[in-house]
């Protein structure tokens, strides 16, 4: 027993490190791989495009020897290599700061002295044009290099790095060449229900926070990261482009965590099976075209999360906050719009957050009001906002808010829901009477079933069979001892929700919704793929 716990902890660690190969910073494998090999020092000149190596070798056992000029960097490393037998390195930018170092290292090639020359590079989207300071250095270093190359990805780094000294190092000794583009990782977690289930939600905290990742959540996992964090890119869900899918297509690396695809198909969010996943579970993931693991983590969440976060550096914090940026602005720009009446998606869900304590319960129905909910509804605690999604079965909201409150007598508790999916099990307003439970029903009433008309005007441009009629839900609620408010303003919605969620009774809500809001959405987040 002994000897398999032994062969499964090697396992797990072998894990660990090739998740840190994926998502750690380029700049801090590179220095890894440099004190691997012996590196004393590094002589160079401070650059844009090398700006993650200086900062990475602030945290090494190397020491960087600031130059006056990059010629004389590698006139340093030339001559380090002559004394020592093992090579030298220099480092320096793209352009005129490569060109610079070219005397050096030809000296070095034709005197047989072993030295590594590292240049920066433009980013790799950028490679195919013309573009400020690029120009081809590999081709320019071929004539004055035993052999030069590209480390465009991290996970040749190690071996190219191995193979510039060795081949430096061999006779005859001679001068060789990395390339490294300005591209640096750009990872994102991409949140689960699995993480709730598991009860993980403070390790992914730490995690994120410790390494510096945004997070994006599924309708189902909101919570886990505060909306309110820095970090947290709310949520990813609609089957339409939204801002957090803009970031995920940024991003070059995903750790699902706690991820099913149930809450979210993966061709929703990797369409070109472009990015690098490393899948943290309890289970392993599911075999699909769009999910590809490059990394799978298995185990208890926390625990595989808060390992892995004892050997990752955090990563430059421009990412995340220019993630959140995008996200948060776009939204700021929805929620200011001036209050219309009947009122907009966004001012509902704005008002009944405003109105709640962070730990109180939404029991969300689905219909067109779940979307909105799913994607704007700013969630602090994991848990407090419960949505249907694999199965996306409508009526569970009243229900669900009964079930809710009797577990939660002293947390208030309102279900959201369409007038569709509230009179599918009205029914249960009386066992809510009967128990005495204080909960509140908000009904988005727009007379019809939204989701579907949505769809139907965006693909065919009219609708049919969509249409209902309603009874008068205030004269409704009584019936069944209940109280009714009926919202019938643009400013009362708010005052409307404090009433009902004071007055110690069951009670609904009727407020209209206005859902040509659906198609304007649909319009901007079109737009952004011509952006």
């Amino acid at each position: 027993m002994n000897q398999i716990n032994q062969i499964n902890k090697t396992n797990q660690i072998n894990q660990m490190n090739q998740m840190e190969g994926i998502i750690m910073k380029g700049s801090d494998l590179l220095l890894r791989c440099l004190e691997n090999e012996g590196v004393q020092w590094i002589f160079g000149v401070p650059g844009e495009e090398t700006l993650d190596i200086l900062n990475s070798l602030v945290d090494s056992q190397i020491r960087f020897i600031a130059a006056r000029h990059e010629q004389g960097a590698a006139f340093m490393a030339d001559v380090h290599g002559r004394l020592t037998g093992r090579a030298g390195v220099c480092l320096s930018t793209l352009g005129p700061g490569a060109t610079n170092l070219l005397t050096g290292v030809a000296d070095a090639y034709l005197d047989r002295a072993p030295l590594v020359a590292i240049t920066g590079q433009a980013s790799l989207d950028r490679k195919h044009k013309e573009s400020h300071q690029f120009i081809d250095v590999l081709s320019m270093s071929r004539p004055v290099t035993k052999w030069n190359a590209e480390i465009f990805h991290p996970r040749t780094m190690a071996e190219t790095v191995r193979k510039a000294f060795k081949v430096a190092q061999t006779e005859k000794p001679g001068s060789t060449h990395l390339e490294l583009p300005e591209d640096v990782r750009r990872p994102i977690l991409l949140v689960g229900n699995g993480v709730i289930r598991g009860q993980a939600h403070e390790a992914v905290r730490r995690f994120a926070r410790q390494a510096n990742v945004p997070v994006v959540h599924t309708f189902m996992s909101k919570g886990v990261v505060p909306d309110s964090d820095p970090l947290s890119l709310y949520t990813i869900g609609l089957q339409m482009r939204d801002h957090p899918a803009v970031v995920i297509e940024q991003s070059d690396v995903v750790v699902a965590v706690g991820y099913d695809f149930v809450e979210y198909a993966p061709c929703l969010w990797n369409p070109n099976r472009d990015k690098h996943i490393v899948h943290v579970d309890v289970s392993p993931a599911e075999v699909d075209a769009h999910y590809i693991v490059d990394v799978g983590v298995l185990g208890d969440i926390a625990l595989s999360l808060d390992q892995i976060g004892e050997h990752l550096a955090s990563f430059d914090l421009a990412w995340a906050e220019e993630s959140r940026r995008l996200v948060q602005t776009a939204y700021e720009r929805e929620w200011a719009q001036p209050p219309e009446w009947p009122l907009r998606p966004q001012h509902i869900v704005r008002d009944l957050r405003q109105a709640l304590a962070p730990d109180d319960l939404v029991i969300c129905d689905v219909g067109a009001h779940k979307l909105w909910m799913a994607r704007m509804f700013p969630c602090e605690v994991p848990n407090t906002c419960i949505i249907s999604n694999g199965f996306a079965a409508m009526g569970m909201a009243l229900p669900g808010a009964v079930a809710a409150k009797l577990l939660f007598p002293t947390r208030r508790v309102v279900a959201v829901t369409g007038d569709g999916g509230f009179l599918m099990n009205v029914q249960e307003l009386e066992t809510a009477v009967r128990l005495h439970l204080p909960l509140v029903v908000l009904i988005w009433r727009d007379n019809g079933y939204g989701v579907i008309r949505w769809k139907q005007q965006m693909k065919f441009g009219r609708t049919s069979g969509v249409e209902f009629g309603n009874p008068d839900f205030v004269a409704l609620a009584q019936s069944f001892g209940a109280i009714g408010y009926r919202v019938k303003g643009p400013s009362e919605l708010g005052p409307v929700l404090n009433a009902a969620l004071s007055c110690g009774k069951p009670a609904v809500i009727d407020c209209p919704v206005d859902y040509s809001e659906n198609l304007r959405l649909s319009e901007q987040l079109k737009a952004l793929g011509t952006t």
